[in-house]
């Protein structure tokens, strides 16, 4: 499978709050935007909606998979759910976790869903993950803001090098920060966009619309695809030496974490040790990429 990343970077992620707790998963979604400039959508009806993550001089851009041999477009990345323990088994076995890519077809398939799970499981020995640590700080952070709000005292586990939260600014704590207004002529009174419905992701605007596809008096609501979701595979990128960097930089990480535990922790891993380790990799500063768990797998095969 081919994937190109979104234009989401951390910063945009956790100022959007798409790091979120469900009822059944852990969840990051790709933020999305109901239009706020009618010059901004096609038809000349605030009825849509787009990907929030933008860089200046590009535009906008969903995540996007090929699922090669059977589908002729891209699939474009909704949002992302962690499921402990996995969802799904494998030949009768249940894994300690599950990562879900949530996927939508392209425009004319409204209710199409696709998904890319990849399991996972914990190993005594090791070393940590820093992707999946780095996120694990934004659950504990959202956490930590929800019951902080509800008047609540913060849960007395901790997870290594999460706290002190490094990064403190001010965030937009409306729920519906995402909701946008609409006029439905230049003279009438201005009214809250879809009953004051917020989307979190795509997959909320689909579900909202098959939910009210009987209803005559429902607008539907258009997922709006930039040009730079439409444009062609980056056939220069040489994947296969791609592919062995982010490999190699892997095995590099695993080999300096069990030296460092072997050499000044006595063979155990400890708080300390993952936070020293952790550190040292600049865990904070990783470039951030949205197909993490792609890449973590480190293969090219899978089965449908």
């Amino acid at each position: 499978m081919k994937y190109e990343d979104s234009y989401c970077t951390m910063d945009q992620l956790e100022d959007a709050n798409a790091f979120t707790i469900e009822r059944h998963a852990l969840r990051i979604s790709q933020p999305i935007e109901v239009y706020d400039d009618i010059s901004e959508d096609k038809d000349g009806v605030p009825d849509g909606v787009r990907s929030m993550c933008r860089i200046e001089g590009k535009g906008s851009r969903f995540g996007r998979i090929d699922y090669s041999k059977g589908f002729s477009d891209w699939w474009y990345l909704s949002h992302m759910d962690v499921h402990v323990p996995s969802e799904h088994t494998q030949e009768g076995i249940q894994y300690d976790a599950e990562i879900q890519l949530q996927h939508f077809y392209s425009i004319p398939h409204w209710n199409e869903m696709g998904t890319v799970s990849v399991f996972m499981n914990a190993y005594e020995n090791a070393p940590v993950y820093r992707y999946l640590d780095k996120i694990i700080c934004q659950w504990r952070r959202h956490e930590y803001e929800i019951r902080n709000e509800c008047g609540l005292k913060p849960i007395e586990l901790s997870y290594p090098g999460c706290f002190p939260l490094k990064r403190d600014r001010e965030r937009n704590r409306n729920r519906n920060r995402n909701v946008r207004r609409r006029r439905t002529s230049s003279t009438t009174k201005e009214e809250p966009y879809s009953q004051d419905k917020w989307f979190q992701n795509v997959a909320d605007v689909l579900s909202y619309n098959e939910q009210h596809k009987n209803d005559p008096n429902h607008k539907h609501v258009r997922v709006d695809l930039n040009d730079n979701d439409k444009e062609e595979a980056d056939e220069d990128k040489d994947w296969e030496s791609w592919i062995k960097e982010e490999s190699k930089k892997m095995n590099d990480e695993d080999e300096f974490y069990h030296t460092l535990k072997e050499r000044d922790y006595g063979g155990n891993h400890t708080e300390e040790l993952h936070q020293q380790f952790r550190y040292l990799l600049e865990g904070d500063e990783i470039e951030w990429f949205n197909y993490w768990p792609m890449v973590g797998a480190r293969t090219e095969y899978y089965y449908r």
